[in-house]
């Protein structure tokens, strides 16, 4: 009965863990998901910086954000990490950010910046569609 008991308790603060998205468990957990299910892809992506995928969607009336699953080998996006307590990025990460936009010719800009691991992060727009799915030139 105790195991039965701590295993509902165990599995219902998993599911609020992954439900409130708590340290980022349900980006690391889709992330893992998306590497196995476009193997090629992730493969590929080891070794090319580009965006990679929609990957997720908020906001209200017109006023939407984006966010899009992007391979970085190089790790020049750990420069732009998310803020801490901050709404925006510095002046020091969107320098970072924008430069990478702008090697990518992004048309949208880069508002926020996290990394899921090494060589891949996630990066977020303001009410601006990414048009561009392409390798960089």
């Amino acid at each position: 009965m105790t195991k039965v008991l701590l295993l509902i308790v165990v599995l219902i603060a998993g599911a609020t863990a992954f439900a409130l998205n708590v340290g980022g468990i349900k980006d690391q957990c889709r992330l893992q998901i998306w590497t196995w299910s476009h193997a090629r892809e992730a493969a590929a992506a080891r070794s090319n910086s580009t965006v990679l995928s929609h990957w997720d969607a908020w906001g209200f009336g017109a006023d939407d954000n984006d966010s899009y699953l992007v391979s970085d080998p190089a790790n020049v996006l750990s420069g732009a990490l998310e803020p801490v307590r901050r709404p925006t990025l510095s002046d020091r990460q969107a320098q970072v950010a924008e430069a990478w936009r702008k090697s990518h010719k992004l048309n949208c800009e880069v508002v926020w910046v996290k990394r899921l691991r090494s060589g891949f992060y996630l990066i977020a727009t303001y009410d601006c569609l990414l048009h561009i799915l392409a390798p960089a030139q």
